[in-house]
């Protein structure tokens, strides 16, 4: 009995995460935005003239991964790439006007789909949800005290952990 039931929680937030990434898409592509883009835009605005080292470092993905995803971006007009006098091999970003707009757009959507996602919540009932997924987290983490706070560079980094791992399974 318990089993099943366990079955179904996990079904029931597999169903969340699929759905939420589905609408997300679905308005992403409106926007003219792939996968990884809009963390990359927003890195760019929150640091004007950085290197594509440092967006693959913050977000724990190849260098080559940002340089292909910089350049669709560049030629969608949404970042543009300046070659840094200093260094002839390193181009500094910078987010366009077209850039700063598709950015605000996906948070008012993101606000938008976390409306309707939490709709008919009451304060104490989030409450309670956030003190449930915490518990989870906690319990699943090897560093507990280390996911108390949502951090998008932690998030990345456990991404990471799941590619490599992955890779290193196919390589065996």
């Amino acid at each position: 009995m318990v089993e099943n039931r366990l079955m179904r929680l996990f079904g029931r937030m597999d169903m969340i995460g699929l759905l939420r990434r589905l609408l997300c898409q679905k308005e992403f592509t409106k926007l003219g935005l792939y996968k990884g883009q809009l963390g990359i835009l927003e890195y760019v605005i929150r640091n004007p003239g950085c290197g594509q080292k440092a967006v693959a470092e913050h977000m724990s993905v190849t260098a080559a991964s940002i340089a292909k995803s910089t350049e669709r971006m560049q030629r969608a007009g949404m970042l543009t790439k300046n070659v840094d006098e200093e260094n002839l091999r390193c181009n500094r970003l910078y987010v366009t006007e077209k850039g700063e707009e598709v950015s605000k757009a996906s948070r008012e959507m993101f606000n938008k789909l976390d409306e309707k996602m939490f709709e008919g919540f009451s304060d104490e009932e989030l409450g309670q949800l956030e003190r449930y997924l915490e518990r989870i987290i906690a319990n699943l983490s090897e560093n507990p005290e280390e996911t108390v706070d949502f951090d998008f560079k932690k998030m990345c980094e456990l991404r990471k952990k799941i590619q490599e791992y992955d890779k290193k399974r196919e390589e065996e």
